[in-house]
C-alpha cells in the first residue's frame, strides 16, 4: 500500500511538473513572439522613415508637374478654342468674298481680297489643325501626369498611415516584453524549483526504505 502511495504521488508531482512546464513553454514562446514583433517594428519602422523623404520629394515633383501640363493644356485649350472661332469667322468671310467676286468678275480689287481671304482660311485652318494634334498629346500627358500623381499619393498616404500606426504598436511592444520576460523567469524558477523538491522527495524516499536482501535466486 504504502509502495501504491508512493507511486500515486510521484505521478502526481509528475503532472504538476508537466503542467508547469508548459506554462513555460507558452511563456517562452510568448517572449520570443513579441521579441519578433518588436524586431520586426522596429526594422519596418525605420525604413519607412528612410523611405519617406524621397517618397514627399518625388510626390512633390510629381505635383509640380502635373500642375504646370495642367496649365499648359488650359493655355492650349484656350488657344485652339479662340482659334476656332477665328477659321470659323475668317472662312465665312472668304466663302462671302468669294461669291462676291464671282458676281463682280470684273472687280480686280475684290477677287485679290477673295483670294487672300481665301488663303488666309487655309492656313488658319492648318495651323487649328496642328494645335487640335498638340491638344490631344499634351491632353494624355497631363492624364499620365495626373495618374501618377494619384499613385504617388497613394504611396504617400499609406506610409505615413503605418508610421503613426507603427509609432504606436513599437512603443507597447516595448512595455509588454518586461512583463512576459518577467512571467517567463517566474515560471522557469517554478519549474526548477518543483524539480528540485521532486528530487529532494526521490532522495529522503529511497534513504527511507527498508533494504531488503536479496536471495541468490535473485
Amino acid at each position: 500500500l504504502a509502495q501504491l502511495e508512493s507511486r500515486i504521488a510521484l505521478a502526481n508531482e509528475l503532472s504538476e511538473l508537466g503542467k508547469q512546464q508548459a506554462a513555460a513553454d507558452v511563456a517562452a514562446s510568448s517572449v520570443a513572439m513579441m521579441d519578433a514583433k518588436l524586431t520586426s517594428g522596429r526594422k519596418e519602422l525605420d525604413q519607412i522613415k528612410q523611405g519617406l523623404p524621397p517618397l514627399k520629394a518625388l510626390l512633390a515633383d510629381s505635383k509640380a508637374k502635373h500642375d504646370k501640363a495642367t496649365a499648359e493644356l488650359n493655355q492650349a485649350m484656350q488657344e485652339t478654342t479662340g482659334k476656332q472661332e477665328a477659321v470659323k469667322l475668317i472662312t465665312d468671310v472668304a466663302t462671302a468674298a468669294e461669291v462676291a467676286s464671282g458676281k463682280l468678275p470684273k472687280d480686280a480689287e475684290l477677287k485679290k481680297a477673295a483670294e487672300s481671304l481665301k488663303s488666309r482660311s487655309t492656313a488658319l485652318l492648318a495651323e487649328l489643325s496642328a494645335l487640335q494634334k498638340q491638344l490631344v498629346e499634351q491632353q494624355k500627358m497631363a492624364t499620365a501626369l495626373a495618374e501618377k500623381l494619384a499613385a504617388v499619393t497613394i504611396r504617400h498616404d499609406a506610409a505615413n498611415k503605418r508610421l503613426a500606426e507603427l509609432a504606436k504598436l513599437v512603443p507597447s511592444y516595448q512595455d509588454k516584453l518586461p512583463t512576459l520576460k518577467t512571467e517567463l523567469q517566474q515560471a522557469v524558477s517554478l519549474v526548477a524549483s518543483s524539480q528540485e523538491e521532486m528530487l529532494d522527495g526521490w532522495s529522503d524516499r529511497f534513504f527511507s526504505s527498508p533494504v531488503i536482501p536479496l536471495t541468490p535466486e535473485q
